[in-house]
């Protein structure tokens, strides 16, 4: 987790810059808007495998042969860190100002998993800016929490003759159903609203089946 301090836009070590499609909190000053986009992630691993499983290829047994032998399965592992978040302030009497203040270390001890009880972002860390001025919390000062998603496929053709093969395909999307959240980032004052909380999450495990008649 990444904790930024006022008045340092984008030291949390990614690439900082302008978003021109969005609308400037001040015209006047285009680089308290500079930070690190929404989608920027500061480390980021896959890895890929695919291997042909060499069980009963010579068994005795004519079942095991021909249903348990010769499957091949394959994956894409995602581990990323989490997304740059971009604050934004929903409170009465703050004007035009469309960021609160930062104050404070903006990451909480959370974890920012569902059910924790914690939040992920501290809210103390944040304050209304006054009328008539503009909130400093730019873009990119708070982290989301980190993605993990596995993915797996498994295929076996089936000799029908010697010209026919069918080819069934199993495919599970996040096989592990790794909780990844999405975290409220609008602040709302620091005792009110759901500020720095998991509000939901992204896909649960999904699985497909398939299958295939080449001749």
């Amino acid at each position: 987790m990444t904790n930024v301090q006022p008045g340092n836009p984008g030291t949390n070590g990614a690439g900082i810059g302008y978003d021109e499609a969005a609308s400037p909190q001040n015209p006047h000053n285009l680089r308290g808007d500079y930070g690190a986009p929404d989608f920027d992630r500061r480390h980021v691993f896959t890895s890929v495998w695919a291997y042909q499983l060499p069980f009963f290829l010579h068994s005795d047994s004519i079942f095991r042969r021909e249903v348990l032998s010769g499957w091949g399965t394959s994956g894409l592992a995602v581990a990323e860190s989490g997304f740059a978040l971009n604050p934004a302030v929903s409170v009465s009497d703050v004007g035009l100002a469309t960021h609160p203040n930062l104050v404070g270390p903006a990451n909480s001890t959370g974890s920012g998993k569902p059910g924790t009880g914690t939040t992920f972002i501290n809210p103390n860390a944040f304050q209304s800016p006054a009328f008539g001025y503009f909130g400093n919390a730019s873009p990119g000062v708070v982290r989301g929490p980190k993605d993990v998603t596995f993915n797996v496929a498994a295929d076996k053709n089936f000799p029908i003759t010697e010209k026919v093969i069918a080819k069934l395909r199993v495919e599970a999307f996040n096989v592990f159903n790794h909780p990844n959240t999405i975290v409220n980032s609008t602040w709302s004052g620091a005792s009110g609203g759901t500020f720095g909380q998991v509000i939901g999450s992204g896909d649960q495990r999904m699985m497909e089946f398939s299958g295939r008649l080449s001749f």
